[in-house]
């Protein structure tokens, strides 16, 4: 989004009360004449900004004004929701944490090698953090969370008090009874980044008749038609959406649809009128009379954010499909970044994004007509129990 005569000032970075105060004003007004879900906030934007006005004039420190602004941006309840203070390259630990059966759990390994090293294991329940307790670490920094529900701010939450620290950690976590003390260095995302057999074709058969398609290795229409041509005894498809996809959904639409059929419709801002949104877009799938003609599976969970939830409601027109898993991060729009005084930058979702029935996914996600949650034991034993349900499912045809 430009912003046409309104200075950065970049060198401001703890600005004077008066520069906090317009800083303040400028995001507000940005949010409430162009952010599309202002009405779907826990808390009313008019009071926040009265909230926020003592708030900015009293903070009397450049990182205790860093953090009135993550707490500020917040506020949105938006998982495309952030703001960057600093131009620090990140650096992560080789695992991540999600909220499985109410509990912060080791819920994915990024490295297998480094995790053999640091002696981290799915299923770990994380208990402390260099000897402080998480939960009160988590109750401590979960205003400054945005996220558009409950389990994606907590995921959010958890990997951010996490890669807080400098150069190491000690995580003390819960393995079977025991407490067993993980210790851990940082590393940049080069480093933890691996590369999986599924990577050259995104595609395989689990069974005779079950074909199975992990679409964060399918990036082109190209690989689409290739599995489609390859398809000869399959009964079903499982398509892996549980992570963050390239949009593909026509090429697949037309595989999968027997005929066209409306997907989403979109709404975004008026640049004549501010603070007014109109409906825009009505989005819709292809077509083809060979469709594949068996059951199609599509897994989602909070990983499936953004272009993944768009990709997800396009896939749900299909001519036999269930949608099996969790609930998604509830941010399906165009992420619109922003510049913040003080040359930081700052994002929250730009345009609106319905099902044809008019039913919204911010903050909800999309429809799930089977859920199916991981558990600890589950984790521990290293099976996908959203994927085990799903072939359960296909067995049955």
């Amino acid at each position: 989004m430009d912003q046409i005569n309104e200075p950065i000032y970049p060198e401001l970075k703890f600005p004077n009360d008066e520069y906090r105060l317009l800083g303040l004003f400028r995001y507000w007004n940005i949010i409430e004449y162009f952010y599309p879900y202002k009405y779907l906030t826990d808390q009313s934007w008019d009071s926040v900004l009265l909230e926020m006005i003592p708030k900015m004039r009293s903070v009397s420190n450049k990182d205790d004004y860093q953090l009135l602004l993550l707490e500020l941006v917040a506020k949105l309840d938006d998982s495309h929701a952030w703001i960057r203070t600093s131009d620090e390259k990140s650096k992560f630990l080789p695992f991540r944490v999600s909220r499985i059966e109410g509990k912060p759990v080791v819920s994915e390994i990024l490295n297998d090698s480094l995790a053999q090293i640091i002696d981290v294991k799915l299923g770990d329940v994380v208990m402390k953090m260099n000897g402080y307790d998480f939960q009160n670490l988590v109750v401590e920094n979960l205003k400054f969370q945005a996220g558009s529900n409950k389990n994606i701010k907590l995921r959010y939450v958890y990997n951010y008090i996490l890669n807080k620290a400098n150069d190491s950690v000690q995580v003390t976590v819960e393995r079977n009874g025991q407490l067993v003390e993980v210790n851990s260095q940082y590393y940049d995302y080069q480093e933890i980044k691996t590369q999986n057999n599924l990577a050259s074709l995104g595609y395989k058969l689990l069974s005779e008749s079950v074909g199975y398609m992990d679409l964060q290795f399918i990036k082109s229409g190209k690989q689409v038609i290739e599995i489609f041509k390859s398809l000869k005894n399959e009964k079903a498809i499982i398509i892996d959406l549980r992570t963050y996809p390239a949009l593909i959904h026509l090429v697949m639409s037309k595989f999968l649809n027997s005929e066209k059929r409306t997907f989403a419709l979109t709404f975004s801002p008026s640049i004549d009128y501010p603070s007014r949104f109109e409906y825009n877009l009505e989005l819709n799938t292809m077509s083809s009379k060979k469709a594949f003609s068996g059951k199609v599976f599509l897994l989602v969970n909070e990983k499936s954010l953004s272009k993944a939830e768009f990709v997800a409601m396009s896939l749900q027109t299909a001519d036999n499909i269930i949608t099996i898993g969790s609930q998604t991060a509830g941010a399906d729009g165009t992420v619109v970044i922003v510049d913040y005084l003080g040359g930081y930058k700052t994002a929250f979702t730009g345009n609106g994004v319905m099902y044809p029935d008019g039913t919204e996914t911010q903050r909800t996600g999309v429809k799930v007509d089977i859920e199916v949650n991981p558990t600890i034991n589950g984790l521990r034993a290293g099976r996908d129990e959203v994927l085990e349900k799903t072939l359960q499912l296909a067995s049955e045809l």
